[in-house]
């Protein structure tokens, strides 16, 4: 539960950081607070958190995936239709 906050609390930061670099090489200042609009603060947390979701997306999408089990490739059937590719001991 902690590995999923933090990467969620990274997720969401990471627009924040990436500003604060561009202030930083383009003024060579990031700390002023007149750089940090209501504007600039709210695309910054709009864009976080659409990297949040999409992080959970993928993160669930790939959640309880056997690692173990061998991968068995998309074949034809004998009835030919098409079995798509599966993790299983088949």
């Amino acid at each position: 539960m902690v590995r999923l906050l933090a990467l969620n609390a990274l997720f969401f930061l990471v627009p924040f950081a990436a500003y604060a670099g561009y202030l930083y090489f383009t003024r060579r200042n990031f700390g002023n607070a007149e750089d940090w609009t209501t504007r600039a603060i709210t695309i910054m947390s709009s864009i976080g958190a659409v990297a949040v979701v999409i992080g959970l997306v993928v993160l669930v999408s790939f959640e309880g995936a056997d690692t173990e089990a061998p991968y068995i490739p998309a074949e034809i059937g004998e009835d030919g239709q098409i079995i798509p590719g599966r993790f299983g001991d088949d």
